[in-house]
This record gives C-alpha cells, structure tokens and sequence, in this order.
C-alpha cells in the first residue's frame, strides 16, 4: 500500500511538470470525442466539436482546407439536429474565412444563412450575413449594389431596436460600409446620413466615423472640416496605441513576474521530487522482500487451485464419460436385440411375408416408442463425441424441440426414411424443417453435409 501511494504521488508530481495547453491534444482529443458521439447518434454533440476542430484548424494551425472540412462536417450534423441557429452560425463562420480565397464561395454560404434567417425572422443571423454581403461588394468595388440594397437592409435594421453587443457590431459594418459606398458613388451627404445610425462602442467606432466624416468634407471640398475630424480620428489612434503599448508593457511586467514565480515553484518542486525519489528508493529497498514472498506466496496458492480445479474437472469429466458409456452399451444392447427379433421374425415366419411385415413393423415400433428419440440421440452423441450437440445448438436460441431432435437424429448417420419413420413426418416436411434449421444455424450448405463435416472434424481431433 505504502508503495502504491509513493508511487501515485510521483507520477502526479511529473504529470503537473509536464503539463501545459496543447492545441495538438486539444484537436485529437475533439476529433475523437466528436467521432465517438457521431457513432453513438448525437449529432448535436459531434456538430459542436467538429466546429471546435474547425476553429483550431483555422486559428491555431492556419490549415484552412482542413478548417473548411471540419465546418462542413459541423453543418451536417446540425442539420441531422434540426438545429437552425448552430446551421446558420456555421454558414457565417465559413464564409467569413471564404471571403480571403473565393467571395463567390463565400457568396452561396451567405445566400445560404440569408434565406434561412429570413423564413426564421432570426435578425441575429440576417445582419451578421448582410455585413459580410457588404463586405464583398466592398471587395469587388460593387458600390452601387449596397446602395440599392440599402433599402432591404435597413427593412432588417429597423426590427433590430433592442440591439446586444453582437448586432451592434454588424450594424457598424453595414452602415460604414453604406456610407464608404455613398463616398465612392459621391454623395458625401448620404454617407453622413449612414455614419450618423454606427453606434459608438468605443474609440474604434469613433475613428471609423472621423475617418467618413473627414472624407465627406474633403468631397465637398471643406478642407478645414476634413482636417479637424481627421485630427480627431489620428488623436484617438495614438491613444489607443498608447494604450496598446501600456497594456503590452504591463502584460510583459506581470509574464515576467509570473515566470520568475514559476521557477521558483519548479525549483521548490524539483526539490520536493528529489526527496521523495529518496524516500520512495529506501521505501522499496524496504518493501522488496515483503513483495516477492507475497508474490510467491500468490503464484503458490493460484498453482494448487488451479490444481485442485483440474482435478475436479478430470472427476466430473470421466463421471459424465462413464455414464455416457453406460448408455452407449445399453443402446447397443437394445440395438442388437431389435436385430435379432427380426432376423428370428424372418427366419420363423419365412412362408409368409405379410406377417413378416407386420411383426418387423411391430418391433420396431417397439424399439422406437420405449424412450424419447430425442434423448436416446442425444446420449449417443455425448457418448461418442463428447459436447459436440452443445457446440451446435450454441449456433442459435431460437431452435425448437423438433429442431434438436432432427439435429440430434441427422448428427446420428440415420437416413431420410428412417428420420420420418421415427419422426412420424412426410420426406418433403423433413426438408423443410432441415432447409430452416439450417437457416437459424447460419449454415451455407445443407444440414446434413455440415453436421457430417462437424462429426468428421471432431474425429480427426
């Protein structure tokens, strides 16, 4: 016990050495996860984390085409969910990344989101989606496609009077990019109209607006404006750098900090793990002799029971061979007495045949009726190939009494007409029956071939 605590206490001291955030661990470890609850049927499970590897993909390894796969994987499974909103979210995700290598790829995905929000009614996912539209009309310089579609968009806008942080965001894209198109086009006043609606989060929005402003006045050749709301904008893009450099300086100040802290816990656990290697190396020095007398201790009393259970098993085996013998020389017995009845039948009664039919018959009938024909099979096969039936009805559980009884029979060497005789059935049943069985057995072949095959097999053993 000793031994088992010092050894899971070093194994957890080097696991905390050794650990840290692994985006590689991360993506098999999701990938995984996400197969795993793809193969159990909860697609819902194996969407999330399939976008979670796409966002690795593209985040973390810059492996798009593998990101691209993953998104599209993710959309699948959300369909499979019925989940509308985790669909449309995806579509977003993917063109966004599209929009660097093919906008017309990005184009469909958009399309895609745009028709599903607008049965939806859901103005999270039409504003994101206008956004990036506006976005590749500002790419491929389609100004006057956002001013014409300005009256659709802003038809979504209205609905959107409680706005959270999200919808915000969009907003601002879609009136800046509104107003950067009205500056194109040349109308300075319909793009101060657009930049008066951008929400002003923080100094960004405020840059983004001085930026519009500025270049409204400079159209309408109102140098003094421009150059005051272009100060404005400068002004606030050195404070934001500076705020930048600060936070970077701190953030540089509190890694140091951190790092130094950090060496001194490792140096404090490196010296905890060398003191306890000490105490652990004397501890099994210590526990060795205990340990390899218990050990012996264990492999001497798993010999004598194995022992013990191989003698027990040899008793009940030669017990249940013994008995099967029994029964063998007891059927061989009966056997040979029907034999004798009828050659004795035969030899008394030879003038005349149709009373050597009729007591042949009434033997036979003996023999047959004294005990089950079931059991009396079944005894000889156990007697002659010892758990070989058990081997076959082992194949199915869904054979009947019957089923066993023309196994059992067939497995005996009998012939079709000796079969119906005992069994009281007509040929074509009998080939039914042994056409089904063979069915419920899994047996390619015929019956009567396979169970020749399994009683030659068991001899040649």
């Amino acid at each position: 016990m000793k031994h088992s605590v010092l050894l899971a206490t070093t194994l957890f001291l080097i696991s905390c050495l050794a650990s840290a955030a692994n985006p590689v661990l991360d993506l098999r470890k999701y990938t995984e996860e996400a197969q795993a609850a793809a193969s159990k049927g909860d697609m819902e499970q194996a969407g999330i984390l399939y976008r979670r590897t796409g966002d690795l993909y593209r985040n973390n390894f810059f492996d798009y085409p593998a990101a691209i796969a993953r998104y599209r994987m993710a959309i699948e499974c959300f369909k499979a969910s019925k989940l509308q909103d985790q669909v449309m979210t995806t579509h977003l995700a993917l063109a966004d990344m599209l929009l660097e290598y093919s906008t017309d790829l990005a184009r469909r995905h958009i399309d895609t989101c745009l028709t599903m929000a607008e049965s939806l009614e859901d103005d999270r996912c039409i504003l994101p989606a206008i956004s990036l539209l506006t976005e590749i009309y500002i790419i491929q310089g389609q100004y006057r496609k956002i001013v014409d579609s300005t009256e659709n968009t802003l038809r979504h806008i209205s609905k959107s009077t409680t706005a959270d942080d999200d919808e915000r965001t969009a907003l601002n894209s879609i009136y800046t990019n509104i107003a950067r198109s009205w500056l194109h086009i040349g109308k300075p006043d319909s793009a101060r109209c657009a930049a008066s609606k951008i929400f002003i989060n923080g100094a960004s929005d405020s840059i983004g607006l001085y930026s519009i402003l500025s270049t409204a006045a400079r159209i309408d050749g109102d140098w003094e404006e421009a150059m005051n709301y272009r100060m404005k904008a400068d002004r606030l893009s050195d404070s934001i750098n500076y705020n930048a450099y600060v936070n970077q300086l701190l953030a540089l100040e509190r890694e140091n900090a951190a790092n130094i802290l950090q060496a001194e816990l490792q140096k404090k656990k490196i010296s905890n793990l060398i003191t306890l290697i000490i105490l652990l190396s004397v501890s099994l020095i210590l526990l060795t002799g205990t340990i390899v007398l218990r050990h012996l201790l264990v492999v001497y009393k798993t010999k004598a029971r194995q022992e013990e259970e191989s003698r027990i098993q040899l008793s009940r085996m030669l017990s249940s061979q013994l008995s099967a013998n029994r029964e063998l020389i007891r059927h061989l017995g009966r056997t040979d007495g029907m034999i004798d009845g009828i050659a004795d039948n035969m030899f008394r009664y030879e003038s005349n045949p149709e009373l050597v039919s009729k007591n042949v018959l009434s033997i036979v009938s003996e023999y047959i009726s004294e005990e089950s024909s079931l059991q009396r099979a079944e005894n000889i096969l156990e007697a002659a190939y010892p758990g070989l039936l058990r081997q076959i009805y082992s194949r199915s559980t869904k054979l009947t009494e019957e089923d066993r009884r023309i196994i059992a029979l067939t497995a005996c060497g009998y012939s079709t007409g000796a079969l119906c005789a005992m069994l009281g059935i007509s040929e074509n049943y009998l080939n039914v029956k042994k056409l089904r069985i063979a069915r419920k057995l899994d047996i390619k072949g015929g019956l009567t071939k396979f169970l020749k095959e399994k009683v030659n097999t068991y001899c040649s053993l």
